[in-house]
């Protein structure tokens, strides 16, 4: 229908790509599009905490918003996973609570986002994915970075070190990095044999074998989310 045309404003579906014939004719008439995390993120005040990567955002996510209600602290999933950011962002206008929203966020979200600003943003690691819809590595990158275009030097970022592109991606950023890995030691989170250790601490807090979730890909998807619950 070419009534959409007239519209004052696009919320557009992750799964339209930027490239796409309708997309471009809506530009092309200078129709205003945004993703549906960038609208939702208009209406609400509450901490963000969006979580990118190409592998483990979805078990990161889990682990991290186990963590927070462990400690009484009203978190929820969001985005990619559960419901979307903004039914959960109306249901918080509809009855006004103190929410944490941790929120899964793919390449295709950000595709379209203007003024989102996330309260931290972590990134799980870089790999080659969905080459098909963003042409090539480097138009990956800058996709998963528009998560941090609006970033500040107090801002708050965490990502893996161990990841090569990720970390040559941010050596020259004035953020407040903070960094996770399973092999440095100068991270929060420790691994020394089969012991995480927090701090530097001689007491290790946990054993790896103790962990249900085996795997070094887990390992680092629970020192991500302790890394972004400890700040």
């Amino acid at each position: 229908s070419q009534e959409i045309f007239h519209s004052d404003l696009w919320i557009l579906s992750p799964g339209i790509s930027k490239d796409s014939n309708i997309v471009k004719k809506a530009m092309k008439k200078n129709i205003p599009i945004v993703s549906e995390i960038e609208f939702a993120s208009w209406y609400t005040n509450s901490k963000i905490i969006a979580i990118t990567g190409s592998n483990g955002k979805t078990t990161t996510a889990h682990i991290l918003c186990e963590m927070f209600n462990a400690k009484d602290t009203n978190a929820t999933m969001v985005g990619n996973m559960g419901i979307s950011f903004s039914e959960s962002v109306l249901n918080e206008i509809i009855k006004p609570q103190k929410v944490i929203y941790i929120l899964e966020v793919s390449s295709f979200q950000l595709e379209f986002t203007k003024h989102f600003l996330p309260y931290i943003a972590l990134y799980t690691n870089i790999a080659e994915d969905h080459i098909d819809r963003h042409h090539s590595m480097s138009e990956y990158i800058a996709m998963k970075l528009r998560l941090v275009q609006n970033f500040e030097k107090k801002s708050l970022i965490v990502y893996n070190q161990d990841d090569k592109i990720l970390t040559k991606a941010f050596i020259n950023k004035n953020f407040n990095k903070n960094t996770f890995s399973i092999r440095s030691k100068n991270t929060v989170f420790q691994i020394n044999n089969d012991k995480i250790f927090y701090n530097s601490s001689k007491k290790p807090f946990s054993k790896i074998s103790d962990i249900t979730i085996q795997g070094d890909h887990n390992l680092y998807n629970l020192i991500s989310a302790a890394t972004c619950a400890n700040l």
